[in-house]
C-alpha cells in the first residue's frame, strides 16, 4: 500500500516557529513530526510515500531524501502554487492504486494504520475523533456510518488520517 502525505502548508498559526522552517520539520520530543509519521507508516508496511511540498519544501526534500534511510521510496509533488488538500492529492493521484492512505505530515497520533480498512461499498474511511477545545464545533456529523451535512447531530473532528479510493477525489 502507498500513502500521500500533506506537507505543503504555510504553517502560519505557528509563526514565528515556522518563519524559517516548514511545520512538518518542527521537532516534538527531539524528532520532526514528518519523520515520526514516516516511521509509523513504515511500521504499518507502507513502502511508498508521495509528499506534496510548497512552503520551504526544499528543506523537507533535503531532510528526507529518497526515503532510503526509512527503507521506503519517497517521491515529491512540488506545488509551485499552493493547491490545497484536494488539489494536491488530485495532482498526484496517478501515483496510487486503490486504496491508499492520506495523512497530514504535521499531526501527531498513536493511531495504528494497520487498523484502517475499507468496506467494499465505501469510497473512504475517515478517522474521526472527539472535538478538542480548539475545534469545539467539529468538522463533520455522522448518520450511521455516513458523513452528514446536518450539524444538529453530534459532531466530530477529522484526525487528518484517511484511507480512500482514487474516485473519492
Amino acid at each position: 500500500m502507498k500513502a500521500f502525505m500533506l506537507a505543503a502548508g504555510l504553517g502560519k498559526r505557528l509563526l514565528p516557529l515556522t518563519q524559517d522552517k516548514p511545520k512538518p520539520l518542527l521537532k516534538v520530543g527531539g524528532i520532526p513530526l514528518i519523520q515520526r509519521n514516516l516511521m509509523k507508516l513504515k511500521d504499518s508496511n507502507i513502502s511508498e510515500v508521495v509528499i506534496n511540498v510548497h512552503y520551504l519544501g526544499e528543506q523537507i526534500i533535503n531532510f528526507l531524501g529518497d526515503g532510503s534511510d526509512y527503507e521506503m521510496k519517497i517521491s515529491y509533488s512540488i506545488e509551485k502554487d499552493l493547491l490545497g488538500t484536494g488539489g494536491g492529492i488530485r495532482k498526484s493521484i496517478h501515483h496510487f492504486e486503490d486504496p491508499f492512505i492520506v495523512l497530514s505530515s504535521d499531526t501527531w497520533s498513536d493511531f495504528d494504520f494497520k487498523q484502517l480498512s475499507l468496506n467494499k461499498d465505501k469510497l473512504a474511511h475517515m478517522i474521526l475523533v472527539p472535538n478538542p477545545k480548539t475545534n469545539s464545533y467539529g468538522d463533520v456529523s455522522l448518520k450511521g456510518d455516513l458523513i452528514s451535512g446536518d450539524k444538529s447531530e453530534e459532531t466530530f473532528t477529522f484526525s487528518e488520517f484517511l484511507l480512500c479510493l482514487q474516485r473519492f477525489f
